[in-house]
């Protein structure tokens, strides 16, 4: 893939996900002028790059919606209606099956925060913004490490 193409995805996965971040981690809610900006600005560079087909983008945006609502459900909302939809938008970032690398990614993130914080302690519940944004990287990055290591 070419370079100026990825690094065109890096660059907005973290114009957007600076702010993102910010916000969920002092309001602990991501609001959707983000979540909807993040979405436009993927499918924009999906179609703009030519990433894939429509079926391959809607595939990568259900498990992006699906997975996160599963969770939501079990863990009886654990996981707020902002990072559901930030997960979506970040599907049109990380392509399939690159979200379920960064679902993934943002999990293990996510577990090692809240072990090294002790985070559990706090009643108002761990901000998930930050953990999908670094997922997403993890799963940009590996696009373009040597011999393309998780994809």
């Amino acid at each position: 893939m070419n370079i100026a193409v990825i690094l065109s995805r890096f660059i907005a996965v973290a114009l957007l996900g600076i702010p993102t971040c910010i916000w969920d981690l002092r309001h602990r809610r991501i609001p959707d002028r983000l979540t909807i900006s993040a979405f436009v600005t993927g499918g924009f560079l999906w179609v703009v790059t030519s990433r894939g087909t429509w079926w391959e983008m809607a595939i990568a945006v259900s498990f992006g919606l699906l997975i996160p609502l599963t969770a939501r459900i079990v863990t009886a909302g654990g996981l707020g209606w902002g990072d559901i939809k930030l997960s979506a938008s970040l599907a049109l970032f990380t392509g399939w099956p690159g979200i379920l690398v960064a679902l993934g990614a943002s999990a293990a993130l996510a577990l090692a925060g809240v072990i090294v914080t002790g985070i559990l302690r706090n009643e108002s519940g761990v901000p998930f913004g930050p953990f999908l944004i670094g997922g997403a990287i993890i799963a940009m990055m590996g696009e373009v490490l040597p011999g393309e290591c998780f994809l």
